[in-house]
């Protein structure tokens, strides 16, 4: 039983270091209009790993989704499965430690659009898709 509570408490101890860990916390918010549930979005490394994403809204609606991001670029793909774009839907992605923030940014028209944002000098890639 001593066993068991020990590995609970270091267990717990590498979960709090892993949150003060991040030193840049990014907050993804997205806010809907019509056709909600047709958008969706994800936020990559330049390899192509997820470090966050997001869909299935309603109408009207809003979220906001917290990542751990570092000093980098980061591709945001944002996806219609319509094909006639958000429909008045947007996306920020803000550093509030820094007072930065990045948007609005929305789907005009089409099924697909990447932009290359984040902290550094992502100016290289722009819209693709559409």
């Amino acid at each position: 039983m001593r066993h068991l509570f020990l590995s609970a408490l270091l267990l717990a101890g590498l979960a709090i270091q892993a949150q003060d860990d991040c030193l840049l916390e990014a907050e993804i918010s997205t806010t809907t209009a019509l056709w909600g549930s047709e958008i969706s979005w994800t936020l990559s490394t330049l390899d192509g790993t997820t470090v966050a994403s997001g869909g299935n809204y309603g109408n009207d609606d809003s979220d906001v989704t917290t990542a751990c991001l570092e000093d980098s670029c980061y591709v945001l793909e944002m996806l219609d499965t319509f094909g006639d774009g958000w429909n008045g839907a947007e996306i920020t992605i803000s550093y509030p430690a820094l007072g930065l923030m990045y948007g609005p940014f929305t789907l005009e028209t089409g099924d697909y659009a990447a932009l290359s944002v984040g902290l550094g000098d992502c100016s290289d890639n722009d819209w693709t898709g559409g």
